[in-house]
């Protein structure tokens, strides 16, 4: 995605809530003016691989009714860590569930439509491979042109004290 580690993100930081508790996100990306995007990427496929391998149309229901149900499950459970109270961290309203496998995401989401919503109004936005490249190339840009402001800040200041300089010289 053109981030760079230990600058623009980090990998299974470990913190703490304002309870004590103890708070390990997979990856916090970092965006400029100090916000933070978590990603958790914790989600079990056990039931969509079973899913996948079946031959038998009445398992597969099966699969992935509980697939499904295994995601929902990861959306309550992440919702309920409360990532937001993680001291150090200023994340934005929601976290990421990085669903690892494209296929297993659009399954999901095509047998329960209302899956997506589900989560986000939780507060939860689930991604696949795809969805979670775009974001972190929107971070990219993002990162991009703050950097490119701040050069041109830091070049117009120079210019400012190098004019400031040459007039002084010139007048004395």
């Amino acid at each position: 995605s053109g981030l760079t580690k230990g600058r623009e993100y980090d990998v299974q930081n470990t913190g703490r809530s304002d309870e004590g508790r103890v708070l390990r996100p997979d990856v916090i990306v970092h965006l400029p003016d100090s916000k933070d995007i978590i990603i958790d990427s914790k989600v079990s496929l056990k039931n969509y691989e079973k899913y996948y391998s079946s031959e038998n149309s009445e398992l597969q229901k099966q699969f992935m009714f509980r697939h499904v149900e295994s995601i929902r499950k990861h959306i309550k459970d992440l919702s309920a860590k409360k990532y937001e109270q993680m001291k150090g961290l200023r994340t934005l309203d929601f976290v990421f569930i990085f669903i690892p496998i494209e296929s297993a995401y659009l399954s999901a989401m095509s047998f329960q439509p209302s899956l997506f919503n589900e989560a986000y109004e939780k507060n939860i936005v689930l991604v696949s491979p795809s969805s979670l490249m775009v974001a972190l190339r929107t971070v990219e840009t993002i990162w991009r042109y703050e950097k490119q402001n701040s050069n041109a800040e830091l070049i117009a200041a120079t210019a400012g004290k190098l004019v400031k300089y040459t007039d002084t010289q010139l007048c004395s």
